[in-house]
């Protein structure tokens, strides 16, 4: 009953629909244009009317790494008390001074203080679990994983131009694998580090050669191991090569959990080939870590695998609340070593403290305040048993696909750590592709296909056809992966 009078009073945020009902065609501009007299009562169906309900439906999404969230009423409360008091998280408020014994916080944007305080000890909290103190590193929640890396390969230019001569004036070289997320190519364009991108490739068609930026600068792909993890011998390799053409300033971003296999790239050992290179050459290179999947799993289910700060050449990272840690979009979270942010830090005379370390400026504090009573309440042996459920369900799901259809579908490598199976399909052909489109069998699932190539080592080997199958809280004991086991059957058997 408690939730019932919740979504009545938040209708217009959360009003709960099971299908979804299009919104009426624009035909004048009365459908578009802002009233200019409003109306006393306005019925929030008839705005959010096309907002579906999807995780609860009948044939949920087994690709998409969100879920549905469960709020109690103490949740349900926080989300309105932040949403009307409306408090400006700007800027980085994990900084203090220590005095008598005691942290004490450094100026942030008057008034907030409480709310800055509260977001600073949940990054803590998290920061806590890959390898982090209060005294050791600084971060922020923001808007999604794409920004957190927007801000980690922001300081990561700052730190190396300011940390590392450039003699030949080459620039910056981003060493990655095929599998990062496409948000790093992205920030490499809008950091003016370099612009690379995928071309069409004349043998199999597919968009799947990665060309550099024509300078060498920029993203540049290494090899992984059949494992589709970053290959190390690869990556001295190809960062010989690069440092011969003299470049001196090098970036290296492995990925805690990958968006097409869930592979986890050995940071512990990129950690130590990069101790090598800075006792051995005049190269420095600055390395941030992608868990945006990762770091909400790992350290709850394999603490011993150190992913983070654990690790003394990770120098910044990103983790994603709204995947596996509980939140809703946008639940991004941004972790620094000490000091840091200070590359990118603005001088700013009319907010109280005078500076923004931040890629986005003013910000909710949704995130922070949901976050802090969820972790509180729910402690980290709950999170471990909402990983452990997911990934329990996952090694079923590969079990019965193997057993069940291994003459259709290939079960590819994936980490114990991760929820996610990658799959390929033997008959790629007519039926699968086709029950795959509208009003398919498979449609409702909304099944998403990406590349992998099919000699990992290789990068520009043509790749396989995979599909991602992210097992999430919603598919969990409903007998939906069932269901989708049987009209796999049924399309790929046809």
């Amino acid at each position: 009953m408690t939730t019932k009078v919740f979504r009545i009073k938040l209708r217009s945020v959360l009003f709960p629909f099971t299908s979804e009902v299009p919104m009426s065609p624009i035909k004048t501009e009365e459908d578009w244009r802002w009233p200019k007299n409003g109306q006393n009562e306005v019925d929030p169906q008839d705005s959010i009317s096309n907002i579906a309900d999807l995780y609860h439906s009948e044939k949920p999404p087994v690709c998409y790494p969100g879920s549905y969230l469960d709020f109690d009423p103490e949740a349900q409360k926080v989300i309105l008390d932040v949403l009307q008091k409306n408090p400006n998280l700007i800027g980085t408020h994990t900084h203090f001074i220590t005095m008598n014994g005691a942290r004490v916080p450094k100026k942030g944007e008057g008034g907030f203080e409480a709310t800055q305080q509260l977001e600073a000890r949940v990054i803590w909290m998290i920061g806590g679990m890959v390898g982090g103190t209060p005294e050791t590193i600084d971060g922020l929640f923001c808007g999604g994983g794409t920004e957190a890396n927007l801000q980690g390969m922001y300081i990561g230019r700052n730190w190396l131009r300011s940390n590392c001569l450039d003699p030949h004036q080459k620039g910056i070289v981003i060493l990655t694998t095929p599998l990062i997320h496409y948000s790093v190519i992205k920030n490499a364009d809008i950091l003016n580090i370099g612009n690379g991108k995928f071309e069409r490739c004349m043998a199999c068609g597919n968009l799947h050669r990665f060309e550099s930026d024509p300078s060498g600068t920029g993203v540049t792909f290494v090899g992984m191991n059949d494992s589709f993890e970053m290959d190390m011998g690869d990556l001295k390799r190809v960062f010989a090569d690069k440092y011969a053409q003299g470049f001196r300033r090098f970036m290296i971003v492995p990925t805690v959990g990958t968006t097409d296999a869930g592979s986890i790239d050995p940071v512990a050992d990129i950690s130590q080939f990069i101790d090598e290179v800075h006792t051995t050459s005049e190269a420095r290179v600055y390395m941030h870590v992608d868990a945006s999947f990762g770091g909400f799993t790992v350290p709850f289910v394999n603490p011993d695998l150190h992913i983070g700060f654990e690790n003394r050449h990770v120098m910044s990272m990103t983790l994603d609340g709204d995947k596996m840690g509980q939140l809703p979009y946008p639940a991004g979270v941004f972790l620094c070593r000490k000091g840091l942010t200070d590359y990118i830090a603005r001088e700013v005379s009319y907010v109280e403290g005078n500076q923004d370390d931040s890629v986005s400026g003013s910000r909710t504090a949704l995130p922070a305040a949901l976050a802090w009573h969820q972790f509180k309440k729910n402690g980290t042996e709950g999170q471990r048993r909402h990983v452990q459920a997911c990934l329990d369900a996952r090694n079923a799901l590969a079990h019965k696909l193997k057993t069940e259809l291994g003459d259709y579908v290939g079960v590819m490598p994936y980490s114990p750590w991760i929820n996610l199976l990658p799959i390929k399909m033997r008959a790629i052909g007519s039926p699968i592709t086709q029950h795959l489109k509208e009003g398919g069998l498979l449609a409702p699932f909304q099944m998403r296909k990406d590349f992998i190539p099919h000699e990992p080592l290789n990068i520009m080997s043509c790749p396989d056809t995979v599909y991602k199958l992210c097992i999430m809280p919603h598919l969990l004991g409903t007998g939906t992966l069932d269901t989708f086991v049987e009209l796999l059957k049924q399309t790929l058997r046809s």
